[in-house]
């Protein structure tokens, strides 16, 4: 049975009572919310946060544990910038950097409080921006040339040679063959219904 900190209305008596959680994962009914953010931004009613909400900061939990929910939610933000296995040499290399991940999703999980795990989040990900800029840099392309510039290529139509407007030309007509095809499939299934109405 879920409980609401603030006016300990429960699902029991309330079933229509909902429950959400802001970034600091502090449960709210939907009723508290209105009433203490009615006039907009307000601290967290949690004695110990400290942090600042909004009303827009609520959001429905998908698991029902909290902690589960926070990890979940961090991993996601983490690992945007997460190496594939194509990345390393060898198996040893990719196990060591994914120890190092764990690690620092532990030490992410067990700071207390949103405002310094926001901020350890953000120095992880600046970090990772970081070694993926200078692994883009040591890849550098230098200038677009003839040979490096990507091509394109038009399917069913030469490069060169007098077959190429022939070929547009098929193309051309194959394409207005299917345009009126799907026309006419259009307009007789109009027409059958029209008559069975």
């Amino acid at each position: 049975m879920e409980c609401c900190p603030v006016c300990r209305n429960d699902s029991y008596l309330a079933p229509e009572m909902k429950l959400l959680v802001p970034l600091c994962f502090h449960r709210l009914c939907t009723v508290c919310i209105d009433r203490l953010f009615k006039k907009g931004p307000a601290k967290c009613p949690e004695i110990e946060c400290v942090e600042i909400l909004r009303k827009t900061d609520f959001f429905e939990p998908f698991f029902g544990d909290l902690h589960l929910e926070k990890e979940v939610r961090m991993r996601r933000r983490v690992g945007v910038h997460k190496k594939t296995r194509e990345s390393f040499n060898s198996e040893e290399e990719y196990a060591d950097y994914l120890e190092e991940l764990e690690n620092r999703y532990e030490k992410i999980m067990a700071v207390r409080g949103f405002a310094e795990q926001e901020r350890m989040i953000e120095q992880v990900l600046r970090q990772t921006r970081e070694e993926h800029g200078e692994k883009e840099k040591s890849v550098s392309r230098g200038p677009v040339t003839e040979s490096t510039q990507p091509k394109v290529c038009f399917v069913g139509v030469p490069e060169k040679g007098e077959h190429a407007v022939e070929s547009v030309l098929s193309l051309e007509r194959l394409s207005t063959r299917c345009i009126s095809a799907v026309c006419e499939k259009a307009f007789y299934d109009a027409f059958n219904e029209s008559l069975f109405v």
